[in-house]
């Protein structure tokens, strides 16, 4: 007869002879351990929130695998001895696993583990965990957080930003990305002399450290010397991270062609003049009509796009629109070409409460003084503005600026259609009848009637002691010139 154990068989009630209960099947945590060659025959520990300790060996390829009865997650991990190519590994690694599967132990990881705990040693904190203290950092919103800034720091590691380096299936092998990024680490930190329990101690308090910086910045060449690097067009970091157009920005990756005319490089899909190339460096400048967004490198077919977008900062003509705060003041002196009299008026915000502002503009022309009494919606962005003498206009302002946003302007009056406008530049130098203006923000508006189409073109620039010019273009031409006499601001 066959005997049959039902240590692994579920009977369900209502089939005969009651219920058993299956044995459920025992979980596993594995992973590589690796630092750009695996380490071989290191000792695993494993630490969970419930259950264990447990542990493990690594075999000739750096993988490791340990049984978990009983376990409950999130555990940590730590290896310790056994050899690195050949030579006594005498660094202990870590990593952290929020749910059971995978582990990977690499010097990422313990970097990982590093900033998630805000160690520098993190072998410490290891041999003093307790499931309390495991539980209340290792949530996968904490390691996840902890991943992020590991990837902000080390983004001369291109890979880096879609692998993640606990979790991911590779082999400790030469060609594989993620075996790369470690041989490049390990090259950047013996080509910059940063030790690595320096880098810990950066990782520890948020990588924020000189010799992090000067470490990320060695990366990218690093990287480009391996196998996976040597062939892929990567953009890896630049640097500033913001500015206004004619800013010169650094690019740094991989496989850059050394012909400043062979890469092509947009901000935001706007072209840019590359003035100088390495293949792992670039030199470029904002163009004028660029905008905040990814900046992209095109070489030879390839295309590679930064992971972190590049910001072009609204300048202060712009912000004169959308920026308003209660108790700035301006005062302006306006003279029309053709005539010899002068208009003064003065803008005060005299409000602004929920993101709505109140303004009151009061203009003399002469002996005739006019009153205008604005208010921003906060919602839909439009200025109202009740005139004494002509009733209320309504102006539909854009919440943000970029070249070619189009929005409704003044006047938009009851009987009479509302004039359509469009952004034309902003951040940008312009020469005018005026002066010169600079950071000044470039609106045009088509005025329809029975004469031929005309065009108002407004050159604004509210910083002190600059001019704003309103020209009227037609058969015509008229001059607006208001100087900015005074601003006082908050």
């Amino acid at each position: 007869m066959l005997a049959l154990s039902l240590s692994a068989v579920s009977v369900l009630p209502g089939c005969g002879g009651g219920s058993v209960s299956s044995t459920a099947a025992p979980s596993t945590l594995g992973g590589v351990a690796a630092v750009g060659h695996p380490i071989v025959n290191g000792i695993v520990q494993v630490k969970c929130a419930g259950g264990g300790p447990f542990q493990s060996t690594t075999i000739g390829d750096g993988t490791w695998k340990a049984t978990l009865s009983g376990a409950t997650p999130p555990c940590a991990v730590e290896i310790s001895g056994g050899t690195i190519n050949g030579a006594q590994n005498t660094t202990p690694y870590h990593s952290i696993a929020p749910s059971l599967d995978t582990a990977n132990i690499t010097p990422l990881t313990d970097l990982t583990v590093a900033n998630l705990a805000s160690t520098a040693t993190p072998d410490t904190w290891f041999a003093g965990l307790t499931s309390a203290a495991l539980s209340s950092i290792a949530s996968n919103d904490a390691v996840n957080k902890a991943l992020i800034n590991l990837r902000t720091a080390l983004n001369g590691l291109p890979p880096l930003s879609n692998i993640n380096p606990i979790t991911a299936t590779f082999a400790a092998s030469p060609g594989n990305p993620s075996d790369d990024m470690l041989a490049a680490l390990q090259t950047a930190m013996a080509n910059t002399g940063v030790s690595y329990p320096t880098l810990l101690n950066s990782a520890s308090s948020g990588f924020s450290s000189t010799a992090a910086i000067s470490l990320n910045a060695a990366l990218p060449a690093a990287y480009a010397g391996t196998p996976s690097g040597s062939s892929i067009l990567t953009v890896a970091q630049f640097t500033p991270t913001s500015g206004a157009a004619g800013t010169a920005v650094v690019i740094t990756g991989t496989n850059f062609n050394s012909s400043a005319a062979n890469n092509t490089v947009n901000f935001n899909g706007v072209p840019a003049n590359v003035t100088s190339a390495t293949p792992t460096q670039l030199v470029v400048t904002v163009p004028p009509a660029a905008t905040t967004g990814t900046i992209t490198v095109a070489v030879g077919g390839q295309t590679a796009t930064s992971a972190i977008g590049f910001t072009v900062p609204v300048g202060l003509a712009a912000q004169y629109f959308t920026k308003k705060v209660a108790g700035n003041v301006w005062t302006w002196l306006r003279t029309t070409s053709g005539l010899s009299s002068t208009q003064t008026y003065t803008r005060t915000i005299t409000d602004y409460t929920n993101g709505v502002a109140a303004s009151s503009e009061i203009f003399s022309w002469n002996t005739v003084t006019t009153t205008i009494h604005d208010q921003i919606d906060a919602t839909t962005k439009a200025w109202v503005s009740k005139n004494d003498s002509t009733g209320t206009i309504t102006t539909e302002l854009p919440e943000t600026f970029s070249v070619g946003t189009p929005f409704v302007w003044l006047p938009a009056m009851t009987g009479q259609s509302a004039l359509n406008a469009t952004v034309a530049a902003f951040n940008v130098t312009r020469t005018v009848p005026a002066g010169i203006f600079t950071d000044c923000l470039q609106v045009n508006v088509a005025i329809p009637n029975t004469m031929p189409t005309q065009t108002l073109t407004y050159y604004l620039s509210p910083t002190t002691g600059t001019a704003v010019e309103v020209m009227l273009s037609s058969s015509n031409m008229i001059f607006f010139t208001d100087k900015l006499q005074t601003y006082t601001a908050n």
